[in-house]
């Protein structure tokens, strides 16, 4: 009878590293360390054990596993007595275990959202088990009466809300107090995002182009208004993303600034859905040509985290534009152009005011929802349908998507 010692063999990672209780390397290399809190398994994964490990080529920066097993045996054994738990340490808990699993343009968000939600005292230091609907409702109806943007009720909104969801799984709490739609609490905070008719596009444009100091910016905001990009997908464009053989625009990365104006860095596109290949059309083709011509000439190129060859540049040369530099571009645009057409009315213009006005024509232009969708990056169906409800009826609407679907199947 042979013994049976299988019980006495250590896990081990395919560099021979004996693994802990808990950890295991998937097939793929990712490392995966699993724990249970009130009786619900919970996982959490990298593709660095120790924090000297070398990140596999391809694969985005993360913290090791052994640190995230720290911070998770910190929040464990500091045992933290729910009755005493305030919303602050809540909402600081979370956000320590989310941070390793979370783009680093949403962990900066994040953090912005912590410092605001912190500019309420009176809420942050409340006790979660003290925190009823109401509490919860007057806590977002009080930041919208004091001025809050609604990206910034939203950024708070989405640390708060998941924290206190898990605090509820975890049966901390007996009752979520965020169980209400925020949506029709703060009602009317959001506005529809206009567009631009094509007379208005133009004589904008037209504005631009004839004006002897603000020509500059003709190029790049045709290109918005015919490319349907977003500003940080603008700003980010260099010269290896534009084929102009294939006739085509590889959007792979954006140029990101983190709430607070800390410096800009490339990250991926907002979803997975925003890496796509857009058609470079023979107008927008003739923009590009132009400033490539004016890039090449540059003795100056900045770099950011690898990327040169920027299209579009601050005045110094020193850096590419940012969103934040396009905001106050557009803001002085509109100034002058209302100032020079008291009579013309026109809606208020941002940069992604430029992007619905390209979605908008192309539905009209009778595009496809799940083209269309591609086109813009858009991550779900429903955002692209959004638009298409606003220039076809109901009816076209459902033959357009059911022709979608006829093709994909």
């Amino acid at each position: 009878m042979k013994n049976d010692n299988t019980k006495n063999v250590k896990r081990k990672d395919k560099k021979g590293r004996v693994l802990r209780t808990g950890e295991t390397q998937q097939p793929d290399g990712r490392y995966r360390y699993s724990y249970t809190v009130n009786g619900k398994q919970k996982s959490f994964y990298s593709w660095r054990l120790e924090k000297t490990d070398r990140l596999p080529t391809g694969k985005r920066e993360c913290v090791s596993l052994r640190e995230q097993e720290l911070e998770i045996q910190k929040l464990i054994n500091a045992n933290v007595n729910a009755n005493n738990m305030t919303v602050e340490q809540l909402v600081e808990n979370y956000l320590k275990i989310r941070k390793s699993s979370v783009k680093r343009s949403t962990a900066k968000n994040h953090k912005y959202a912590l410092k605001l939600l912190k500019k309420n005292p009176a809420f942050c230091k409340k006790k979660i088990v003290d925190i009823q609907i109401t509490d919860a409702k007057n806590f977002f109806i009080d930041f919208a009466e004091n001025g809050a943007t609604y990206s910034n009720l939203l950024m708070v909104k989405g640390i708060v809300f998941p924290a206190f969801r898990n605090a509820y799984e975890d049966r901390l709490i007996m009752t979520n107090p965020m169980a209400f739609s925020f949506s029709k609490l703060i009602k009317g905070t959001l506005g529809e995002t206009p567009s631009l008719t094509e007379e208005q596009m133009n004589k904008f444009l037209d504005f631009i182009k004839n004006d002897s100091l603000l020509g500059r910016y003709y190029s790049p905001i045709y290109i918005l208004f015919h490319t349907g990009l977003r500003i940080s997908e603008l700003c980010g464009l260099v010269l290896q993303d534009v084929d102009f053989r294939k006739k085509t625009i590889t959007i792979s990365h954006q140029l990101v600034t983190a709430p607070g104006g800390s410096d800009d860095y490339i990250d991926t596109p907002k979803t997975e859905r925003g890496k796509r290949v857009l058609p470079l059309t023979d107008d927008v083709a003739d923009h590009l040509k132009a400033l490539q011509v004016l890039v090449m000439k540059r003795r100056i190129q900045p770099v950011v985290e690898g990327y040169s060859g920027f299209f579009f540049v601050t005045k110094n040369g020193k850096r590419p534009t940012n969103g934040s530099d396009w905001s106050s571009i557009f803001k002085n645009l509109e100034h002058k152009f209302r100032k020079q057409n008291p009579d013309y009315e026109i809606p208020h213009i941002t940069p992604h005011v430029c992007r619905h006005t390209y979605c908008t024509n192309m539905a009209r232009a009778g595009v496809q929802p799940k083209v269309l969708q591609y086109l813009m990056g858009h991550a779900d169906i429903e955002t692209t349908l959004r638009i298409y409800t606003h220039v076809h009826d109901e009816q076209e609407v459902r033959e357009a998507v059911e022709k979608a679907t006829e093709k994909a199947n």
